[in-house]
This record gives C-alpha cells, sequence and structure tokens, in this order.
C-alpha cells in the first residue's frame, strides 16, 4: 500500500567496488543559445519580452570504492542545479518601498523564477558472511522560489515580491536493508525507510522586513 497514487518503480541502488570508480556530468545553457518568438505583433499589443530562460545548469559527480576488500564499500553521489526562468509581462513594482498598496510596473526588472535543488547521497554496503547488510541517507534541500510565479491562480500573474519562498530543509530519506540468501532458491531480505521533511515559507526579501498584503487591481484583472 502507498499513500499517493501513480506508478511506483523499485530501484537498485548503486553498491561500491573493490576498486574506486566515479564520474562526473554537467549540462547548461545560456540565453544567447536560446531562440525568441518577440515578434513586431505581440511588441505592437504591448508585451515587452517573451517567456526565456535566464539560468540553467546541472551538475553530478559520484565516487565509489571500497572501505575494506571483500567486505565493505561506499558510494557516494551529489547533485545540484537550477532552471531560472524568466515570466513574461509580469515585472516587479516600482513603488513596493514606497506606496506599496499601488502597483507600477519596473520595465527594467522582471519577474524571474529561480528554483534550485540539491542532492547528497551517501550508501555503506557490509558483505557479513552470507548477510549482505547496507545503509543510505540522502538529503535534498530544495527551493521553489518563488512559488508558483510560473503558475497563476485563475492566470492573475502575481507580482513577485507579493509571492512566497518554500524552502525544503531538511528533506532526509534514510533507507535500511538486509539479505540473506538462505538456499539457491531462497533469498531473505527485510528492511526499513524512514524520511524526515521540513517545509518552510519564507517572505520575498524584496518586501523589505514588512508584511505585505496581497492587492488584487480589478480593472485590468
Amino acid at each position: 500500500d502507498r499513500a499517493v497514487g501513480g506508478g511506483a518503480v523499485n530501484i537498485i541502488q548503486r553498491d561500491g567496488g573493490n576498486r574506486f570508480s566515479g564520474g562526473m556530468t554537467y549540462a547548461f545553457t545560456t540565453p544567447g543559445l536560446i531562440a525568441s518568438n518577440l515578434t513586431p505583433a505581440l511588441e505592437a499589443r504591448g508585451l515587452k519580452q517573451t517567456a526565456s530562460l535566464k539560468k540553467y545548469y546541472d551538475l553530478a559527480v559520484a565516487l565509489g570504492g571500497p572501505i575494506k576488500k571483500d567486505r565493505l564499500w561506499f558510494f557516494f553521489s551529489s547533485r545540484r542545479g537550477t532552471t531560472e526562468q524568466v515570466q513574461q509581462g509580469n515585472y516587479y513594482n516600482k513603488l513596493q518601498a514606497t506606496t506599496p498598496l499601488f502597483y507600477e510596473p519596473d520595465l527594467s526588472r522582471p519577474a524571474i523564477y529561480a528554483p534550485f535543488s540539491r542532492d547528497y547521497t551517501m550508501r555503506v554496503t557490509l558483505q557479513a558472511g552470507q548477510s549482505r547488510i547496507s545503509s543510505s541517507t540522502s538529503s535534498q534541500p530544495n527551493c521553489n522560489c518563488p512559488f508558483g510565479l510560473l503558475t497563476p491562480t485563475n492566470n492573475i500573474p502575481t507580482a513577485p515580491e507579493a509571492t512566497g519562498e518554500h524552502h525544503y530543509h531538511p528533506q532526509v530519506i534514510s533507507s535500511n536493508r538486509w539479505t540473506y540468501p538462505a538456499s539457491n532458491r531462497f533469498l531473505l531480505e527485510g528492511g526499513i525507510t524512514s524520511q524526515k521533511q521540513s517545509q518552510t515559507n519564507l517572505r520575498r526579501p524584496e518586501t523589505g522586513g514588512v508584511n505585505p498584503v496581497q492587492v488584487l487591481e480589478q480593472s485590468t484583472n
């Protein structure tokens, strides 16, 4: 039984071996590598910029090897990345510092969705006779920042400083597993998994430390 619907996949995690080995992957792109579909017709209708990418990168490294040959191994992996996107037609409020009740778009500061994700995983495997015992811990501090910027409610955009940041930290998954081949046809397995997740919601720093009240401008929405 599972607490959520949809498909479920069982994954055999990597173990270290009797030799040290590792790998690394890196992917990135920049705005200069992205085409623009901003046409004169769209500009005539008041659109200043289209949805575009500001920054993207994805870096992952992994290393595994023996702690004690033929008995104890480790495997470590780390991954971090971000996909920063500019939201078309949405800007910071130029009047936030003086009269935040009113809104005037600051065309020099478009709204930017800037989440980040991290993953640090460590796995240790012990061969104790015929029994194999493995223990792994994965820490995944992430941020949905700012939350809901690209998916506005009722298609009404929210000024960036009126949104919030959802920080997920600590977010840790630990798993311990034991296997024992009782015979060529019978395998005993046991395990336990625990998860700790904490979500902290923060106001955007552009609010200046005050408690702003969201205001819906009904003449244009």
